[in-house]
């Protein structure tokens, strides 16, 4: 990948303490690492990405401490610039040593786990999965982030569990 990349998903984990996959392209073995979103297990959101299948460069979100609610995860890479994660209204950046390109593996584009093979799927549901070959800006991010909270009934601080629909997946290991 040489231009920016934005994911984002619309995320609900049923536990926390454990590294789970959200959206990657992402193998620690035989050093095939591209990207990932995830949650990991120190309970902080993390983006991830590789310029070379080995090294990793990463920016990581606050601590969460809820599950069984819903959560706005949205991760931008600005090629040689910064890394950026947004949960909810909450962004952390880093500009620090940023790859100029994203290694480009084989691997398949996963949803619900990383690192193949490793125990590190989701746990809880996931909804409204994003990517997109470029980096959205913040405003348009907040768009995002204020068009999806109504599909699945939450406003501002509210922690609601819909039912399972048809544009919802629900995970298990």
């Amino acid at each position: 990948v040489t231009s920016a990349l934005t994911l984002w998903a619309i995320v609900y984990p049923a536990e926390l303490d454990r590294d789970q996959g959200i959206v990657s392209k992402w193998l620690t073995t035989g050093n095939v690492r591209s990207y990932a979103l995830y949650l990991n297990s120190s309970n902080q959101f993390v983006f991830a990405v590789s310029s070379n299948g080995t090294a990793e460069t990463t920016v990581s979100s606050a601590a969460i401490s809820k599950v069984n609610r819903w959560y706005f995860v949205c991760a931008r890479y600005v090629p040689s610039t910064s890394l950026s994660i947004q949960i909810d209204n909450a962004m952390t950046v880093n500009t620090t040593s940023i790859p100029a390109s994203i290694y480009d593996n084989a691997r398949q584009l996963q949803v619900g786990q990383f690192n193949e093979n490793s125990g590190a799927r989701w746990r809880g549901r996931i909804a409204q999965v994003g990517l997109c070959a470029y980096a959205v800006p913040d405003a348009m991010v907040q768009q995002l982030f204020g068009a999806l909270k109504p599909d699945l009934g939450l406003t501002e601080g509210e922690e609601y569990v819909p039912p399972v629909g048809p544009d919802e997946v629900t995970l298990y290991a």
